[in-house]
């Protein structure tokens, strides 16, 4: 989720816990794969449970484009690193990722579209 302030943009990266619907969500200033995989290596601390497997969409702050290589990223050999496996959403189907986007929609209407960020 991208949102603006005055002078620069900021991005929403957040991760739902699908059994107890824990919410983790940070803002950074960069899409970026390097951003992701710094919030994967804390995520269990902050979640306080062991992850086991993650879903992400396919973009590039998650994966590289497999039409051109099919390389891993610095986020996919990190969560190598962690034992974490990788599931990706089909392309065109945001209802694979639904918590996600509705939390997005939430997060926008009731917060970032509300308020003034310096």
């Amino acid at each position: 989720m991208l949102f603006d302030t005055i002078d620069k943009k900021y991005y929403q990266i957040i991760a739902i816990d699908e059994y107890y619907r824990k919410i983790i969500l940070e803002i950074v200033d960069e899409k970026s794969v390097t951003n992701t995989s710094i919030f994967i290596k804390t995520l269990e601390e902050k979640i306080e449970l062991k992850i086991n497997i993650i879903q992400t969409d396919n973009g590039p702050e998650f994966v590289n484009n497999q039409r051109k290589t099919n390389l891993p990223i610095l986020f996919e050999l990190t969560l190598k690193e962690l034992g974490i496996n990788h599931r990706r959403t089909r392309s065109y189907l945001q209802w694979q990722n639904g918590k996600v986007e509705r939390s997005h929609k939430i997060n926008g209407k009731s917060f970032y579209s509300k308020n003034e960020f310096t």
